[in-house]
Protein backbone atom coordinates (compact mmCIF):
# COMPACT_ATOMS: atom_id res chain seq x y z
CA UNK A 1 0.00 0.00 0.00
CA UNK A 2 1.52 3.84 -0.91
CA UNK A 3 1.80 6.20 1.98
CA UNK A 4 -0.26 8.95 2.15
CA UNK A 5 0.71 12.41 1.75
CA UNK A 6 -0.24 15.29 4.12
CA UNK A 7 -0.03 18.71 2.90
CA UNK A 8 1.71 20.64 5.90
CA UNK A 9 0.95 24.47 5.37
CA UNK A 10 2.07 26.92 7.32
CA UNK A 11 1.69 31.07 7.25
CA UNK A 12 3.23 34.64 7.99
CA UNK A 13 0.32 35.49 10.36
CA UNK A 14 0.96 32.45 12.51
CA UNK A 15 4.47 33.08 13.04
CA UNK A 16 3.69 37.02 13.94
CA UNK A 17 0.85 35.92 16.28
CA UNK A 18 2.43 32.93 17.70
CA UNK A 19 6.08 33.69 17.60
CA UNK A 20 8.12 30.66 19.90
CA UNK A 21 4.96 28.57 20.60
CA UNK A 22 4.43 28.55 16.46
CA UNK A 23 8.32 26.83 16.41
CA UNK A 24 7.42 24.64 19.33
CA UNK A 25 4.12 23.60 17.35
CA UNK A 26 6.53 22.46 14.23
CA UNK A 27 8.65 21.02 16.30
CA UNK A 28 5.77 18.47 17.53
CA UNK A 29 4.70 18.06 14.08
CA UNK A 30 8.06 17.50 12.14
CA UNK A 31 8.65 15.01 15.33
CA UNK A 32 5.35 13.08 15.23
CA UNK A 33 5.31 12.56 11.22
CA UNK A 34 8.96 11.12 11.53
CA UNK A 35 7.43 8.23 13.36
CA UNK A 36 4.64 7.79 11.07
CA UNK A 37 5.66 5.25 8.66
CA UNK A 38 2.54 5.23 6.66
CA UNK A 39 2.32 8.82 6.39
CA UNK A 40 4.69 10.94 4.29
CA UNK A 41 4.20 14.86 5.21
CA UNK A 42 4.57 17.78 2.41
CA UNK A 43 5.46 20.86 4.28
CA UNK A 44 4.90 24.06 2.16
CA UNK A 45 5.91 26.93 4.05
CA UNK A 46 4.10 30.31 2.67
CA UNK A 47 6.59 31.95 -0.21
CA UNK A 48 7.56 34.97 2.09
CA UNK A 49 7.77 33.49 5.63
CA UNK A 50 11.70 33.40 5.66
CA UNK A 51 11.66 36.89 4.93
CA UNK A 52 8.84 37.78 7.33
CA UNK A 53 11.03 35.50 10.26
CA UNK A 54 14.08 37.70 9.15
CA UNK A 55 12.83 41.39 9.18
CA UNK A 56 10.10 41.30 11.84
CA UNK A 57 10.67 38.63 13.99
CA UNK A 58 14.28 38.09 14.09
CA UNK A 59 14.45 36.42 17.47
CA UNK A 60 12.58 33.19 15.99
CA UNK A 61 15.37 33.29 12.99
CA UNK A 62 17.87 31.02 13.86
CA UNK A 63 16.09 28.57 15.45
CA UNK A 64 13.32 28.54 12.73
CA UNK A 65 16.68 27.94 10.36
CA UNK A 66 17.65 24.75 12.18
CA UNK A 67 14.33 23.38 12.31
CA UNK A 68 14.19 23.83 8.51
CA UNK A 69 17.91 22.23 8.15
CA UNK A 70 16.75 19.47 10.69
CA UNK A 71 13.59 18.93 8.30
CA UNK A 72 15.91 18.11 5.21
CA UNK A 73 18.59 16.64 6.36
CA UNK A 74 16.59 13.71 8.63
CA UNK A 75 14.43 13.31 5.68
CA UNK A 76 11.57 14.04 8.27
CA UNK A 77 9.01 14.80 4.23
CA UNK A 78 8.88 16.81 1.40
CA UNK A 79 10.08 20.72 1.60
CA UNK A 80 8.18 22.06 -1.25
CA UNK A 81 9.37 25.64 -2.02
CA UNK A 82 8.00 25.49 -5.47
CA UNK A 83 5.66 28.32 -7.06
CA UNK A 84 3.11 25.64 -7.86
CA UNK A 85 0.77 25.18 -4.96
CA UNK A 86 -1.96 23.32 -7.64
CA UNK A 87 0.75 20.30 -7.99
CA UNK A 88 0.42 20.43 -4.02
CA UNK A 89 -3.39 20.42 -3.59
CA UNK A 90 -3.25 17.27 -6.32
CA UNK A 91 -0.68 14.66 -5.02
CA UNK A 92 -1.97 15.64 -1.26
CA UNK A 93 -4.10 12.91 0.83
CA UNK A 94 -5.51 15.40 3.34
CA UNK A 95 -4.79 19.30 4.58
CA UNK A 96 -3.39 20.62 8.17
CA UNK A 97 -1.94 23.73 8.61
CA UNK A 98 -2.76 27.03 8.98
CA UNK A 99 -5.69 28.97 7.94
CA UNK A 100 -5.44 30.40 4.23
CA UNK A 101 -6.78 31.41 0.96
CA UNK A 102 -5.18 27.38 0.45
CA UNK A 103 -8.07 25.85 2.36
CA UNK A 104 -10.58 27.38 0.13
CA UNK A 105 -8.92 25.79 -2.51
CA UNK A 106 -8.41 22.27 -0.92
CA UNK A 107 -12.08 22.49 0.13
CA UNK A 108 -13.34 22.22 -3.52
CA UNK A 109 -11.43 18.44 -3.76
CA UNK A 110 -13.61 17.03 -1.02
CA UNK A 111 -10.08 16.09 0.67
CA UNK A 112 -9.84 16.21 4.45
CA UNK A 113 -9.02 19.48 6.04
CA UNK A 114 -7.58 19.87 9.79
CA UNK A 115 -7.00 23.20 10.60
CA UNK A 116 -3.67 23.20 13.36
CA UNK A 117 -4.02 24.72 16.74
CA UNK A 118 -0.94 26.04 17.75
CA UNK A 119 -1.85 25.40 21.15
CA UNK A 120 -2.57 21.58 21.19
CA UNK A 121 1.34 19.89 21.17
CA UNK A 122 1.01 16.49 19.68
CA UNK A 123 3.36 15.31 22.12
CA UNK A 124 0.98 15.95 24.98
CA UNK A 125 -1.99 13.77 23.49
CA UNK A 126 -2.53 10.17 23.94
CA UNK A 127 -2.88 7.81 20.78
CA UNK A 128 -6.70 6.87 21.96
CA UNK A 129 -8.60 9.16 24.02
CA UNK A 130 -11.90 7.05 24.07
CA UNK A 131 -12.67 6.36 27.37
CA UNK A 132 -14.41 3.19 28.97
CA UNK A 133 -17.91 3.76 31.01
CA UNK A 134 -17.57 1.62 34.37
CA UNK A 135 -21.53 1.39 34.60
CA UNK A 136 -21.25 -0.63 30.90
CA UNK A 137 -19.63 -3.38 32.21
CA UNK A 138 -21.13 -6.96 32.51
CA UNK A 139 -19.52 -10.54 32.83
CA UNK A 140 -21.63 -13.41 31.22
CA UNK A 141 -20.51 -16.59 30.44
CA UNK A 142 -17.08 -15.90 30.75
CA UNK A 143 -16.76 -12.99 29.10
CA UNK A 144 -16.63 -9.49 29.74
CA UNK A 145 -18.91 -7.44 27.48
CA UNK A 146 -18.55 -3.53 27.64
CA UNK A 147 -19.10 -0.22 25.50
CA UNK A 148 -16.91 2.28 24.10
CA UNK A 149 -18.90 5.39 25.07
CA UNK A 150 -17.44 7.65 22.35
CA UNK A 151 -18.59 5.66 19.16
CA UNK A 152 -20.50 3.40 20.81
CA UNK A 153 -19.00 0.08 20.17
CA UNK A 154 -19.65 -2.79 21.88
CA UNK A 155 -16.68 -4.77 22.70
CA UNK A 156 -16.07 -8.46 23.99
CA UNK A 157 -13.05 -9.66 25.88
CA UNK A 158 -12.70 -13.87 27.20
CA UNK A 159 -10.63 -14.24 30.37
CA UNK A 160 -7.50 -15.62 27.39
CA UNK A 161 -8.70 -13.56 24.64
CA UNK A 162 -8.14 -10.33 23.24
CA UNK A 163 -10.18 -7.27 23.41
CA UNK A 164 -12.46 -7.44 20.06
CA UNK A 165 -15.30 -5.21 18.82
CA UNK A 166 -18.59 -7.10 18.05
CA UNK A 167 -20.76 -4.29 16.72
CA UNK A 168 -20.94 -0.64 15.78
CA UNK A 169 -24.38 0.58 17.18
CA UNK A 170 -26.10 3.07 14.65
CA UNK A 171 -26.28 6.36 15.14
CA UNK A 172 -23.06 6.54 17.46
CA UNK A 173 -21.13 9.41 17.02
CA UNK A 174 -17.52 9.54 18.20
CA UNK A 175 -17.98 12.67 19.85
CA UNK A 176 -20.84 11.85 22.33
CA UNK A 177 -22.27 9.29 24.49
CA UNK A 178 -25.27 7.45 23.12
CA UNK A 179 -25.91 4.57 25.98
CA UNK A 180 -24.81 4.88 29.51
CA UNK A 181 -25.17 2.06 32.44
CA UNK A 182 -26.21 -2.08 31.27
CA UNK A 183 -27.58 -4.86 32.97
CA UNK A 184 -27.65 -8.50 30.94
CA UNK A 185 -30.68 -10.73 31.76
CA UNK A 186 -31.50 -14.13 29.74
CA UNK A 187 -28.35 -13.62 27.12
CA UNK A 188 -29.69 -10.39 26.48
CA UNK A 189 -27.43 -7.03 26.90
CA UNK A 190 -29.66 -3.48 28.08
CA UNK A 191 -28.41 -0.18 27.84
CA UNK A 192 -30.07 2.78 29.59
CA UNK A 193 -29.95 5.67 27.04
CA UNK A 194 -27.70 8.91 27.53
CA UNK A 195 -27.63 10.95 24.58
CA UNK A 196 -30.12 8.29 22.35
CA UNK A 197 -34.11 8.19 22.26
CA UNK A 198 -34.65 4.89 23.27
CA UNK A 199 -32.86 2.09 25.31
CA UNK A 200 -31.34 -0.54 23.57
CA UNK A 201 -31.30 -4.36 23.35
CA UNK A 202 -28.49 -6.62 21.92
CA UNK A 203 -28.58 -10.39 21.75
CA UNK A 204 -25.35 -11.82 22.63
CA UNK A 205 -26.87 -14.83 20.60
CA UNK A 206 -28.17 -13.76 17.39
CA UNK A 207 -25.67 -10.55 17.44
CA UNK A 208 -28.18 -7.94 16.89
CA UNK A 209 -29.08 -4.65 18.43
CA UNK A 210 -32.66 -3.74 18.60
CA UNK A 211 -33.86 -0.09 19.54
CA UNK A 212 -36.62 -0.43 22.70
CA UNK A 213 -38.67 2.86 22.91
CA UNK A 214 -39.81 4.83 25.74
CA UNK A 215 -43.62 5.23 26.47
CA UNK A 216 -43.15 8.85 27.84
CA UNK A 217 -39.57 10.26 26.21
CA UNK A 218 -37.30 11.72 29.03
CA UNK A 219 -35.32 14.01 27.44
CA UNK A 220 -31.35 14.25 28.54
CA UNK A 221 -32.69 11.76 31.45
CA UNK A 222 -30.08 9.49 32.95
CA UNK A 223 -31.30 6.09 33.88
CA UNK A 224 -30.12 3.59 36.74
CA UNK A 225 -30.81 -0.03 35.33
CA UNK A 226 -31.77 -2.89 37.89
CA UNK A 227 -32.83 -6.59 37.19
CA UNK A 228 -35.31 -7.68 39.75
CA UNK A 229 -36.37 -11.03 38.89
CA UNK A 230 -37.55 -11.30 35.60
CA UNK A 231 -38.15 -7.33 35.71
CA UNK A 232 -35.84 -4.65 33.83
CA UNK A 233 -36.37 -1.29 35.55
CA UNK A 234 -35.31 2.54 35.08
CA UNK A 235 -34.63 5.29 37.23
CA UNK A 236 -34.38 8.66 35.96
CA UNK A 237 -31.38 9.93 38.00
CA UNK A 238 -33.15 13.66 37.87
CA UNK A 239 -36.56 12.99 38.02
CA UNK A 240 -36.95 9.88 39.67
CA UNK A 241 -39.57 9.03 37.00
CA UNK A 242 -39.44 5.08 36.71
CA UNK A 243 -39.82 2.84 34.02
CA UNK A 244 -40.56 -1.17 33.48
CA UNK A 245 -39.67 -3.32 30.71
CA UNK A 246 -42.83 -4.75 28.94
CA UNK A 247 -41.26 -7.68 27.27
CA UNK A 248 -44.47 -8.78 24.95
CA UNK A 249 -44.94 -5.00 23.86
CA UNK A 250 -40.87 -4.44 23.82
CA UNK A 251 -41.79 -1.21 25.25
CA UNK A 252 -40.57 0.80 28.21
CA UNK A 253 -43.25 2.42 30.07
CA UNK A 254 -43.64 5.00 33.03
CA UNK A 255 -45.18 3.54 35.87
CA UNK A 256 -43.82 6.26 38.19
CA UNK A 257 -44.54 9.77 37.53
CA UNK A 258 -41.80 11.30 40.06
CA UNK A 259 -42.02 14.03 42.26
CA UNK A 260 -39.47 16.66 41.68
CA UNK A 261 -36.39 17.53 39.99
CA UNK A 262 -33.54 15.73 42.02
CA UNK A 263 -29.91 15.19 41.52
CA UNK A 264 -29.51 11.12 42.16
CA UNK A 265 -26.38 9.43 43.40
CA UNK A 266 -26.87 5.80 42.84
CA UNK A 267 -24.40 2.96 43.88
CA UNK A 268 -22.29 1.45 41.76
CA UNK A 269 -24.64 -1.72 41.06
CA UNK A 270 -26.77 -2.64 43.31
CA UNK A 271 -27.85 -6.48 44.25
CA UNK A 272 -31.32 -5.96 44.28
CA UNK A 273 -33.59 -6.74 47.12
CA UNK A 274 -36.87 -5.19 46.78
CA UNK A 275 -35.29 -1.40 47.87
CA UNK A 276 -33.16 0.70 45.81
CA UNK A 277 -31.18 3.25 47.53
CA UNK A 278 -29.88 6.74 46.02
CA UNK A 279 -28.55 10.05 47.50
CA UNK A 280 -29.79 13.28 46.43
CA UNK A 281 -26.41 14.74 45.78
CA UNK A 282 -28.16 18.73 46.13
CA UNK A 283 -29.75 18.04 50.00
CA UNK A 284 -27.75 14.85 50.75
CA UNK A 285 -31.17 12.90 51.27
CA UNK A 286 -31.56 9.34 50.83
CA UNK A 287 -34.16 8.60 48.46
CA UNK A 288 -35.49 4.88 48.45
CA UNK A 289 -37.37 3.03 45.89
CA UNK A 290 -39.45 -0.17 47.00
CA UNK A 291 -39.93 -1.74 43.76
CA UNK A 292 -42.95 -4.29 45.00
CA UNK A 293 -45.32 -1.20 45.96
CA UNK A 294 -43.51 0.75 43.11
CA UNK A 295 -43.26 3.80 45.92
CA UNK A 296 -40.63 6.42 47.18
CA UNK A 297 -39.58 7.25 50.89
CA UNK A 298 -37.71 10.06 51.33
CA UNK A 299 -35.30 10.57 54.69
CA UNK A 300 -33.25 13.63 55.84
CA UNK A 301 -30.37 15.10 55.25
CA UNK A 302 -27.39 12.85 56.43
CA UNK A 303 -24.82 15.81 58.42
CA UNK A 304 -22.00 15.82 56.27
CA UNK A 305 -21.24 14.23 52.24
CA UNK A 306 -21.80 10.65 51.72
CA UNK A 307 -19.19 9.74 49.44
CA UNK A 308 -20.32 6.28 48.79
CA UNK A 309 -23.04 3.69 49.69
CA UNK A 310 -24.92 0.12 49.18
CA UNK A 311 -27.78 -1.54 50.94
CA UNK A 312 -27.43 -5.43 51.76
CA UNK A 313 -30.98 -6.39 51.59
CA UNK A 314 -31.68 -5.82 55.53
CA UNK A 315 -29.05 -2.51 55.82
CA UNK A 316 -28.51 0.38 54.35
CA UNK A 317 -24.11 1.51 55.02
CA UNK A 318 -22.35 4.63 53.77
CA UNK A 319 -19.16 6.61 54.41
CA UNK A 320 -19.05 10.09 54.94
CA UNK A 321 -16.20 12.80 53.64
CA UNK A 322 -14.08 12.19 56.95
CA UNK A 323 -14.35 8.98 57.39
CA UNK A 324 -17.43 7.95 58.86
CA UNK A 325 -19.24 4.33 58.11
CA UNK A 326 -23.01 4.94 59.31
CA UNK A 327 -25.27 1.81 59.20
CA UNK A 328 -29.04 2.80 58.55
CA UNK A 329 -32.37 1.43 58.68
CA UNK A 330 -34.21 2.18 55.56
CA UNK A 331 -37.36 1.19 56.92
CA UNK A 332 -37.23 4.29 59.19
CA UNK A 333 -33.93 6.20 58.02
CA UNK A 334 -32.90 6.13 61.51
CA UNK A 335 -29.07 6.11 61.60
CA UNK A 336 -28.23 2.84 64.40
CA UNK A 337 -24.33 2.46 64.61
CA UNK A 338 -21.19 4.52 62.86
CA UNK A 339 -17.24 4.22 63.62
CA UNK A 340 -14.33 6.48 62.22
CA UNK A 341 -12.59 5.01 59.64
CA UNK A 342 -9.18 7.47 59.16
CA UNK A 343 -6.84 4.50 57.32
CA UNK A 344 -7.51 5.42 53.72
CA UNK A 345 -7.09 9.14 52.74
CA UNK A 346 -9.12 10.41 50.01
CA UNK A 347 -12.09 9.13 47.98
CA UNK A 348 -13.10 5.79 49.47
CA UNK A 349 -15.60 3.25 47.38
CA UNK A 350 -17.40 0.94 49.26
CA UNK A 351 -18.72 -3.04 48.71
CA UNK A 352 -20.81 -5.42 49.92
CA UNK A 353 -19.26 -8.67 50.79
CA UNK A 354 -21.70 -10.91 52.69
CA UNK A 355 -20.54 -10.84 56.45
CA UNK A 356 -17.72 -7.95 55.70
CA UNK A 357 -17.70 -4.70 53.75
CA UNK A 358 -14.51 -3.54 51.46
CA UNK A 359 -13.47 -0.10 51.62
CA UNK A 360 -11.41 1.14 48.52
CA UNK A 361 -9.30 4.07 48.01
CA UNK A 362 -9.39 6.07 45.10
CA UNK A 363 -5.34 5.43 44.95
CA UNK A 364 -2.61 3.14 46.35
CA UNK A 365 -2.93 -0.46 47.01
CA UNK A 366 -4.25 -0.52 49.93
CA UNK A 367 -7.83 -1.09 51.31
CA UNK A 368 -10.01 -1.90 54.51
CA UNK A 369 -11.86 -4.78 55.51
CA UNK A 370 -14.84 -4.26 57.87
CA UNK A 371 -16.88 -6.84 59.91
CA UNK A 372 -20.47 -5.85 60.13
CA UNK A 373 -21.20 -7.05 63.02
CA UNK A 374 -18.38 -5.64 64.99
CA UNK A 375 -17.48 -2.52 62.65
CA UNK A 376 -13.77 -3.40 64.02
CA UNK A 377 -11.87 -2.04 60.26
CA UNK A 378 -8.75 -4.50 59.53
CA UNK A 379 -6.13 -2.90 56.90
CA UNK A 380 -5.24 -4.97 53.76
CA UNK A 381 -3.75 -4.87 50.51
CA UNK A 382 -4.27 -5.74 47.10
CA UNK A 383 -1.05 -6.38 45.39
CA UNK A 384 -2.35 -5.99 41.88
CA UNK A 385 -3.04 -2.26 42.34
CA UNK A 386 -0.35 0.16 41.76
CA UNK A 387 0.37 3.39 44.47
CA UNK A 388 1.32 5.53 41.18
CA UNK A 389 -2.48 4.89 39.47
CA UNK A 390 -5.26 6.56 40.35
CA UNK A 391 -8.51 3.39 40.67
CA UNK A 392 -12.09 3.55 40.20
CA UNK A 393 -14.33 0.53 41.14
CA UNK A 394 -17.35 -1.14 40.04
CA UNK A 395 -19.15 -3.90 40.68
CA UNK A 396 -20.08 -6.29 38.24
CA UNK A 397 -20.80 -9.51 39.63
CA UNK A 398 -21.96 -10.77 43.52
CA UNK A 399 -18.12 -11.04 44.15
CA UNK A 400 -15.96 -9.40 41.04
CA UNK A 401 -15.12 -6.06 40.95
CA UNK A 402 -13.75 -4.34 37.95
CA UNK A 403 -10.45 -1.92 38.62
CA UNK A 404 -9.29 0.01 35.77
CA UNK A 405 -6.36 2.45 36.94
CA UNK A 406 -5.75 5.79 34.96
CA UNK A 407 -3.13 8.48 35.10
CA UNK A 408 -3.94 11.48 37.25
CA UNK A 409 -5.64 13.82 34.94
CA UNK A 410 -5.69 11.97 31.93
CA UNK A 411 -9.13 9.89 32.16
CA UNK A 412 -9.71 6.44 31.58
CA UNK A 413 -8.43 6.01 28.05
CA UNK A 414 -7.54 2.80 26.41
CA UNK A 415 -4.15 0.91 25.56
CA UNK A 416 -2.28 3.54 27.47
CA UNK A 417 0.04 2.10 29.68
CA UNK A 418 -3.14 1.70 32.22
CA UNK A 419 -4.49 -1.12 33.81
CA UNK A 420 -7.87 -3.14 33.50
CA UNK A 421 -8.56 -6.23 35.41
CA UNK A 422 -10.94 -7.85 37.59
CA UNK A 423 -10.65 -8.56 41.42
CA UNK A 424 -12.68 -11.24 42.85
CA UNK A 425 -12.89 -10.39 46.76
CA UNK A 426 -14.32 -13.60 48.17
CA UNK A 427 -11.05 -15.05 45.93
CA UNK A 428 -8.64 -12.68 46.80
CA UNK A 429 -7.32 -12.51 43.48
CA UNK A 430 -6.84 -11.33 40.24
CA UNK A 431 -9.43 -13.47 37.76
CA UNK A 432 -8.87 -11.11 34.24
CA UNK A 433 -5.94 -9.69 32.58
CA UNK A 434 -6.06 -6.04 31.83
CA UNK A 435 -5.09 -4.77 28.18
CA UNK A 436 -1.85 -5.27 26.73
CA UNK A 437 -0.41 -4.14 23.74
CA UNK A 438 -1.68 -7.28 22.15
CA UNK A 439 -4.79 -5.01 21.50
CA UNK A 440 -3.09 -2.93 19.15
CA UNK A 441 -5.46 -4.49 16.63
CA UNK A 442 -8.56 -3.42 17.79
CA UNK A 443 -7.10 -0.14 18.83
CA UNK A 444 -6.37 0.88 14.96
CA UNK A 445 -9.84 -0.60 14.12
CA UNK A 446 -11.40 1.36 16.45
CA UNK A 447 -9.57 4.58 15.21
CA UNK A 448 -10.55 4.07 12.11
CA UNK A 449 -14.61 3.99 12.80
CA UNK A 450 -13.84 7.25 14.94
CA UNK A 451 -11.75 9.12 12.61
CA UNK A 452 -14.37 8.39 10.05
CA UNK A 453 -17.25 9.55 11.73
CA UNK A 454 -15.30 12.62 13.38
CA UNK A 455 -15.23 13.56 9.19
CA UNK A 456 -18.38 12.89 8.19
CA UNK A 457 -19.80 14.71 11.06
CA UNK A 458 -17.65 17.74 10.59
CA UNK A 459 -18.58 17.83 6.28
CA UNK A 460 -22.16 19.23 7.73
CA UNK A 461 -19.60 21.92 8.81
CA UNK A 462 -18.31 23.17 5.62
CA UNK A 463 -15.75 20.21 5.62
CA UNK A 464 -13.48 21.97 8.37
CA UNK A 465 -12.02 20.68 11.59
CA UNK A 466 -10.13 22.74 14.08
CA UNK A 467 -7.59 20.44 15.23
CA UNK A 468 -8.30 20.37 19.53
CA UNK A 469 -7.30 17.52 21.80
CA UNK A 470 -9.55 14.84 20.13
CA UNK A 471 -9.27 15.72 16.88
CA UNK A 472 -5.14 15.39 16.82
CA UNK A 473 -2.37 14.42 14.32
CA UNK A 474 -3.45 10.78 14.97
CA UNK A 475 -6.89 11.41 14.11
CA UNK A 476 -6.13 12.66 11.02
CA UNK A 477 -3.84 9.23 10.03
CA UNK A 478 -6.14 7.48 11.04
CA UNK A 479 -8.88 9.08 8.77
CA UNK A 480 -6.79 8.57 5.99
CA UNK A 481 -6.82 4.88 6.42
CA UNK A 482 -10.63 4.60 7.29
CA UNK A 483 -12.23 1.88 5.39
CA UNK A 484 -15.54 3.52 4.50
CA UNK A 485 -16.25 4.21 0.57
CA UNK A 486 -16.06 7.77 0.23
CA UNK A 487 -13.03 7.76 2.23
CA UNK A 488 -10.97 5.61 -0.82
CA UNK A 489 -10.09 7.51 -3.54
CA UNK A 490 -7.85 5.02 -6.06
CA UNK A 491 -5.38 5.77 -8.46
CA UNK A 492 -4.02 8.75 -6.35
CA UNK A 493 -0.44 9.42 -6.73
CA UNK A 494 1.37 9.08 -3.24
CA UNK A 495 4.45 8.10 -1.30
CA UNK A 496 8.18 7.07 -3.11
CA UNK A 497 6.07 8.02 -6.28
CA UNK A 498 5.27 11.12 -5.29
CA UNK A 499 8.36 11.87 -3.74
CA UNK A 500 10.63 10.74 -6.75
CA UNK A 501 8.73 13.48 -8.94
CA UNK A 502 9.45 16.15 -6.47
CA UNK A 503 12.81 15.47 -6.23
CA UNK A 504 13.14 15.94 -9.94
CA UNK A 505 11.07 18.84 -10.72
CA UNK A 506 12.82 20.76 -8.09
Amino acid sequence: MWKKVVLYNTTIDSFLRYGKKAITKMKAVFCFFEQKNNVVLLWRPHPLLEATIRSMRPDLLEEYLELTACYKNKGIGILDESPDLHRAIAISDAYYGDWSSLVDLYKVTGKPVLIQNIEVVEEDILPVKWAFSAYTFQIYQDRIYTMAPKGDALLCKEKKGKLTILKHLKGGSARELLFSMSIVQEGKLFFAPWNADSFLCYDIASMEAAEIPMEEPAGDEIFYLTRYGEEIRAVGMSSMKVYRYDHIGNLFQCISPGCKERSLSAPKRAKTYGCLPFVDKNTNEFCIYHINTNQWNVYPAQKEPIQDFVYDGEWCWFITETGWLVKMDISDGVCTEETKITEIPGTRFLFDCGGKLLLLPKQGAGYIEVEKETLQPERKKIPELEDGLQHYFSEITDTQILVEGYKKDRGWHLFSGESFWVYDCLEKTAVWTGLDEEEEGCRAELEKLYAAEHWTAARKRNGFLIENMDQSLNFLCRLLYAETEEMLSPGRLCGETIHAAMMQDI
